[in-house]
């Protein structure tokens, strides 16, 4: 007799953050993607991405942040997710609404809401600052990006070789590869991003 399959287990973690230029009205947001195969644990981090974005109330960074994530998790086919924000406020705000404790605040939360209900299984978690720093140097990145106005085709490339131009250019959507630890310590100390 055959033994029965085991599913394999897959969860993806997403963790988020969002940096916001005021004189620019920029939100710069930064998402790193982990995958496991093991329950309880993050695993290696297969994604980075650092997005600049305009027009959008810088209020509403984190949100959005949450919101591309969530669309970036449902264009790979991921099933099973935890998102991770270190604005726990927000957080607790939209899981108490996707488990139908409150209701959503604006059309944001409702957009972010009902795309959460196509995953099988979404957790909203809490990440302290000092554990979401990958997520943040991106999204500082970001900022000096040229903004995405409007869904595009992606453009991929390492941090590295980003370009930093100011002007506003078509959508744009930069993956990057990992970055050294040597690169996260002169991203940390610029005091430019």
């Amino acid at each position: 007799m055959a033994s029965p399959m085991r599913m394999t287990y897959l969860r993806h973690t997403i963790t988020v953050d969002f940096s916001g230029d005021h004189e620019r009205q920029i939100a710069g947001i930064g998402i790193v993607i982990q995958e496991s195969t093991k329950r309880g644990r993050r695993g290696p981090v297969v994604v980075e991405l650092a997005e600049a974005v305009e027009g959008i109330p810088l209020r509403e960074g984190e949100k959005y942040a949450v919101l591309r994530a969530l669309q970036i998790a449902s264009e790979r086919g991921f099933r099973d997710l935890k998102i991770r924000s270190d604005y726990n406020a927000m957080r607790r705000r939209l899981r108490r609404s996707y488990d139908g404790k409150a209701r959503p605040r604006g059309d944001l939360d409702a957009r972010i809401l009902e795309l959460a209900a196509e995953f099988d299984r979404i957790h909203f978690a809490y990440v302290p600052r000092r554990k979401n720093q990958r997520a943040h140097i991106l999204a500082r990145l970001a900022r000096t990006l040229p903004p995405r106005t409007e869904p595009g085709k992606p453009y991929s490339g390492t941090v590295s070789n980003f370009p930093h131009a100011r002007e506003p250019a078509q959508a744009v959507l930069y993956e990057s590869v990992l970055l050294p630890e040597q690169d996260l310590e002169t991203l940390n100390s610029d005091p430019e991003l």
